[in-house]
């Protein structure tokens, strides 16, 4: 009788722990990466754009690249 409570214990505790560590990821996912965007959109927009910021450095924006099949075998 104790070992099949037990057993039954093992599964429920089992499953709460599952369903408690899939809500806590959730919640996790959306104030980590949710909140974190919004902020970074508001206080610094030069981050999230593809354009450069220093233009003291010799690294150029790449222009000009087609869309073909063989101009993306050449530039590989």
């Amino acid at each position: 009788m104790f070992k099949r409570i037990q057993r039954i214990v093992h599964v429920v505790s089992g499953v709460v722990q599952k369903v408690l560590t899939t809500v806590l990821l959730v919640v996790l996912y959306i104030v980590g990466f949710g909140i974190t965007a919004v902020f970074l959109r508001i206080l610094k927009r030069d981050l999230m754009t593809n354009k450069r910021v220093n233009h003291s450095d010799h690294w150029l924006d790449a222009e000009g690249y087609g869309d073909d099949h063989d101009e993306s075998l050449r530039q590989a």
